[in-house]
């Protein structure tokens, strides 16, 4: 592999990570130490716990800011644990819906799919997200249809579609509940205000 060792030697650096992803509302970041302490976090990280400042974090680990059965996922991701690959399943369905938010994704497909029982899946995917595997879809159908209306000129009526609704009326109306405007006003709301 060729690579500019400078650079690389930045990139190991939590302060390089930590500028490079702190003005990244969508995504959220944080870097531990090998005992399991922030030492560094991202201000949309910090967000989602409700602070309003990530330096609160650092030094800190997920016990203090999650319950025990999330804060106890915070491991080294080099050793899988047996219940991980029980849910691996979950990848490969989540991959599959992903890749098919223009097709009608029913519940006895998915299961069939993952070979596993409606309340299995049901149970592993709100371990994983915590969602059921239909707000899952409803929630990447509205991620991706916020993607196309910031990054593409396509009509509401093709991105409805596109994000597997069967019609705008039903798009429209769901995009509103979960992001609350419609997909129209959001586009020019994100054209103003960047």
């Amino acid at each position: 592999m060729s690579a500019d060792e400078r650079f690389l030697d930045r990139v190991a650096s939590p302060r390089f990570c930590g500028r490079l992803f702190a003005h990244l509302p969508d995504v959220v970041f944080c870097l531990k130490d090998r005992e399991r302490r922030y030492q560094a976090a991202n201000p949309a990280f910090a967000g989602r716990l409700g602070m309003d400042d990530p330096r609160k974090l650092l030094g800190h680990t997920a016990e203090k800011f999650f319950p025990p059965h999330l804060a106890e996922t915070s491991r080294d991701l080099d050793s899988p644990r047996e219940e991980d690959l029980m849910l691996a399943g979950v990848a490969r369905i989540v991959a599959h819906i992903q890749a098919h938010l223009d097709i009608d994704l029913r519940l006895v497909a998915l299961v069939t799919r993952a070979g596993l029982s409606p309340t299995q899946l049901d149970r592993r995917m709100r371990r994983v997200f915590p969602l059921t595997p239909a707000q899952f879809i409803r929630k990447s159908r509205i991620e991706h249809s916020v993607r196309l209306l910031t990054t593409t000129a396509l009509p509401v009526a093709e991105i409805a579609l596109t994000c597997g609704y069967g019609d705008q009326t039903a798009f429209t109306r769901q995009f509103r509940t979960m992001v609350g405007m419609p997909p129209a006003a959001y586009r020019d709301h994100t054209k103003r205000h960047g």
